[in-house]
């Protein structure tokens, strides 16, 4: 005869919301949606090969860029966050983490740099000088 083992019912994920009522998570929904919504938009707006990049993937290119940097390079010491990739290229797309300012294209070398030049960069003024720009320059 087998011997049953009770396991336990799952308790429902349930928290209190943003104004302590209790709530399937409200709070944490309502970031998640925005953070949806930012990446439909960015989407929507970059160029027909670029991506908008997931939080994950941003650190792990964030990290990737830091390693390449030598001491001397215009990015060295600045604090940078990933927001876009070009498919199938190691271009990146970087910025301030407040979402303003100069937007900066890095091409990433795989590979620590001695050479200031390296990784290449072109900086715009901000993400409307990009959607601008990139798309003349790259066809030039």
């Amino acid at each position: 005869m087998h011997s049953s083992t009770a396991i336990a019912p799952l308790e429902p994920f349930v928290t209190a919301d943003d104004a302590g009522y209790p709530g399937v998570a409200i709070g944490c929904l309502k970031r998640r949606a925005a953070e949806l919504y930012s990446l439909a938009e960015a989407y929507m707006r970059l160029p027909q090969t670029w991506l908008p990049v997931l939080p994950d993937e941003a650190a792990r290119l964030q990290a990737e860029l830091h390693r390449e940097l030598p001491p001397s390079h215009q990015l060295y010491r600045h604090e940078l966050i990933a927001v876009a990739r070009r498919e199938k290229r190691d271009d990146v797309l970087f910025q301030s983490p407040s979402g303003a300012g100069q937007v900066f294209w890095v091409h990433l070398t795989r590979a620590v740099e001695s050479d200031p030049r390296w990784p290449s960069t072109e900086i715009y003024q901000d993400m409307d000088d990009f959607l601008e720009r990139w798309p003349r320059e790259e066809l030039e």
